[in-house]
This record gives C-alpha cells, sequence and structure tokens, in this order.
C-alpha cells in the first residue's frame, strides 16, 4: 500500500509466494487486496528448464479457468514469422515444472512472468532467457512484463526469422535482440549497487520521498546473498538476482546492447581451432616444464 501510495507505474516481485501464510491466512487475502489496489504488480513464478532447448512443443490442453487467466494476463506472447503462416518455433528453452503463485494473489497481479535464470556450464551468466516454452505456449519473463506494464504496451511478440529461429522479442517500440534460443546477452552495468536500493522499512515507515518512485520500475527482492538469490557476473561473483533484473530492464529501456555478429563469431571459432592444433603440433616436442606453461 505505501509503495503504491508513492505512484509507480510498475512494481515487480523477484520472490515468490507458493504457499500460504501459515501465522495467519488472512495476511495473504490482505495482501492480494494491496496487490489488487495498486493495478501495477507483477508477480514473479518460476519455472524449471531442461538443460538444453528443443523445437516448441504442442499447446497442451487448458482448463477454462486457466485459460482465461492467461489471456486476461496477457501472459503468452504472440509468435511473429517471417515467412507468415502457422509454424513452431525451432530452438526454444523446455520448462519443465512451473511453480505458480497462490492462486488469490495471481489473480490481483496486473501479470507475472518467470525469475529463475539460467548461468553458463562455468556458473558465469551471461545469457537470460526472455520465454520459455510450458506445455507448448510460450511464457515471458518479469523483465518482459514490467516493460509491458512501464510501456503500456499490447501483447509481446516474439520475431522469427525463416529458418524458425527467435530474432527478438517486441514490446511496444522496443525491440529486445536475442540468440535464436530467446536469450539476451547481457550488458551489465556494474557490480551490486550500481542501482538504487532502498530498505523496505523505509518504504513502510514513511522515511523515502514518493518522487524516488513516481513513474519508476520498482523492483522487490532480497538485496543480500542469505537467500541464495544470486549471480555471478564479469562485475560482480555475487550479484543479488533481483539487480539482474534491473540490468535487463535498463538495457531494454536504454537500447543497450551487446550484440555477436557472424564476423566475431567467426574470428572466436577461427582462433580456437587454430590455437588447438598449434597445441597438438608442438606440445609434443616440449619438455614437461614447457608443455605444462604453454598449455595452462
Amino acid at each position: 500500500k505505501k509503495l503504491a501510495e508513492a505512484g509507480p507505474k510498475a512494481i515487480g516481485f523477484d520472490i515468490t509466494f507458493h504457499d500460504p501464510d501459515t501465522s495467519d491466512p488472512d495476511n495473504d487475502h490482505q495482501f492480494a487486496t494491496a496487490i489488487e489496489a495498486a493495478d501495477s504488480v507483477v508477480l514473479g513464478i518460476t519455472i524449471n528448464v531442461e538443460a538444453v532447448p528443443g523445437e516448441r512443443r504442442s499447446e497442451g490442453k487448458l482448463d477454462d479457468e486457466t485459460l482465461s487467466l492467461l489471456v486476461e494476463k496477457q501472459i503468452s506472447p504472440v509468435p511473429h514469422y517471417a515467412a507468415g503462416g502457422v509454424t513452431q518455433t525451432k530452438n526454444v528453452f523446455l520448462g519443465r515444472e512451473l511453480k505458480p503463485n497462490l492462486p488469490e494473489l495471481t489473480k490481483a497481479a496486473a501479470s507475472f512472468g518467470f525469475v529463475n535464470f539460467h548461468p553458463e556450464f562455468d556458473g558465469e551468466l551471461r545469457y537470460q532467457p526472455q520465454v520459455i516454452d510450458y506445455g507448448g505456449r510460450l511464457y515471458p519473463s518479469l523483465d518482459i512484463q514490467l516493460l509491458r506494464q512501464f510501456l503500456d504496451a499490447p501483447s509481446v511478440l516474439v520475431n522469427h526469422n525463416t529458418k524458425r529461429d527467435i530474432t527478438g522479442i517486441r514490446i511496444g517500440d522496443h525491440t529486445i535482440p536475442t540468440d535464436r534460443t530467446g536469450r539476451l546477452l547481457l550488458d551489465y552495468s556494474g557490480p551490486r549497487g550500481t542501482y538504487q536500493t532502498v530498505p523496505m522499512i523505509d518504504v513502510v515507515e514513511g522515511r523515502v520521498a514518493s518522487e524516488i518512485f513516481r513513474n519508476k520500475i520498482v523492483l522487490i527482492g532480497a538485496p543480500t546473498i542469505n537467500l541464495k538469490d544470486v549471480v555471478s557476473t564479469p562485475f560482480d561473483p555475487v550479484l543479488p538476482g533481483v539487480e539482474l533484473h534491473a540490468n535487463i530492464i535498463d538495457n531494454a529501456l536504454r537500447n543497450r546492447y551487446v550484440h555477436r555478429d557472424w564476423v566475431v563469431q567467426t574470428i572466436d571459432i577461427t582462433s580456437t581451432v587454430m590455437f588447438g592444433i598449434v597445441l597438438a603440433l608442438y606440445l609434443p616436442k616440449l619438455n614437461v616444464a614447457r608443455g605444462f606453461l604453454y598449455s595452462s
């Protein structure tokens, strides 16, 4: 209630509410009432994904209530194919389990989007999926839904090329360039603390000027590493997950993106192959000490 009174355009929760409040069930009802009154809240959900992407699946059947909810909250992005006609996305991350919030909270919210991240094999987070296939339907990220709320944009468009690969995601006048699986290559602004952080207790007790939040996107999450909601980035090995979402949203609003075109990728692959050939040819001719030095 306090936050909504300050007039932000969008409020996003990088926190999920799967289970009811055991201390007092009425707390969940009060929370839902406040969310509905704010009319700007985007809740986070969790969609666990398979290790590797695959072809989009056929749409599974949903009950009328669930289908109506997805339409009302504008959850399913609209796939747009360059060649026209009805077809399927070739490569996208596949969800195997969706963990929603309490039904009362979901109905009260303006929308919802997934908050979980997908690090690389070495633990670093360079890319972040912006759409995930679950049950044959594309679900958007929390970041996309917050941008849509902030920009007063209609349903999201997922653009494809003639090979059915994803090329970008359009929200209003903004198009987020992605790789063929719908992942954004992140351009991090810096380490933790780059974006202004306000303690929630200061908001509740009225110690924060409302101008800080007016017409802004406000993210609510854990700013510490105690809850394990952290990601490893080039700037910070333990960046709070809530600041990951801030980076993605900032990239989109400022149209600030890192591009890896075919020239750069070709150079990377060629350099790796050539270096491997050189090592294979010369390592056997070196003594143990020099061989260890050059290989490491």
